[in-house]
């Protein structure tokens, strides 16, 4: 089994039902993003919107210049079933253990 393989069966073992692993290079999409925050779809989290997450978002490794891959993690959820956060993940808005609101 790769590691590739054994990341993503771990992964979702603990729960998570959307899995991947991609590169920090800056995202071909990017205009995308800000066309999705000029049409207000990020709501009321504004700190999306700032420049310096607008800066992180154009370039991952301005976050951790040496990475060489990203773990991209998903859970489904509805309105119905609130934070169902896999294992021994709770309630705490996971971003802001990384990303401070601005």
């Amino acid at each position: 089994m790769s590691l590739t393989q054994a990341i993503k069966q771990q992964a979702q073992t603990l729960g998570f039902q959307l899995v991947g692993i991609t590169t920090p290079d800056p995202p071909p999409h990017y205009p995308a993003y800000e066309g999705w925050l000029q049409a207000g779809r990020h709501g009321e989290m504004g700190y999306l919107a700032s420049e310096s997450a607008r800066q992180r978002r154009r370039d991952p490794r301005q976050i951790l210049p040496e990475c060489r891959s990203i773990l991209v993690l998903g859970i489904r959820y509805t309105a119905s079933t609130p934070y169902p956060l896999p294992h021994n993940l709770d309630h705490r808005d996971i971003y802001s253990l990384f990303f401070p609101k601005e």
